[in-house]
């Protein structure tokens, strides 16, 4: 007599976290996606960006130009992602295979979220650290040169005397 130990079905996030491993190693397999996502962001920021000291030495300037390169990262890792792969994706048979598991699309999908935010991640430390150390995009913060800052931060001063209940 044999008996058959029955499994329990994968949780949500279980699901989850396995197809963002299979997402993550697929990326990781395209080197142009990991290279250009990551890399090329802070590469245009030591080429293009610091070799131009009028920029470097303005705090607003150098911020602009870090926040843009940080952006362009976002925006390169979720195309590689999002565009490329799910075009890739629609051609390769053992997705359609996947699709007709009774998972659904959710665990994919948000998978495919998680694996775009870690490689938007990767590519902004590097433009955020040349950015910090070789621009001078922090004193923008500290010297008083965002003026919505300050906009805001009065803003937010004013709206949270007038919620104040008057005294009795």
């Amino acid at each position: 007599m044999t008996t058959t130990a029955t499994q329990p079905a994968p949780t949500g996030s279980s699901l989850i976290r396995a197809h963002a491993k299979a997402q993550i190693l697929e990326q990781l397999r395209i080197p142009v996606a990991v290279i250009s996502s990551v890399i090329f962001p802070a590469l245009a920021l030591l080429f293009f960006v610091i070799p131009q000291q009028v920029i470097v030495q303005d705090p607003v300037a150098s911020l602009t130009a870090v926040a843009q390169l940080g952006l362009f990262g976002v925006m390169s890792s979720f195309l590689f992602n999002y565009g490329i792969g799910v075009a890739e994706e629609r051609a390769n048979p053992w997705s359609s295979y996947v699709r007709t598991l009774p998972a659904g699309p959710l665990p994919s999908t948000l998978a495919r979220a998680l694996t775009a935010m870690m490689f938007a991640l990767l590519s902004l430390i590097p433009v955020l650290i040349l950015g910090a150390l070789l621009t001078a995009a922090p004193e923008a913060f500290t010297s008083g040169d965002l003026p919505w800052w300050r906009i805001r931060w009065r803003a937010w001063k004013s709206a949270c005397r007038s919620a104040r209940p008057a005294a009795p």
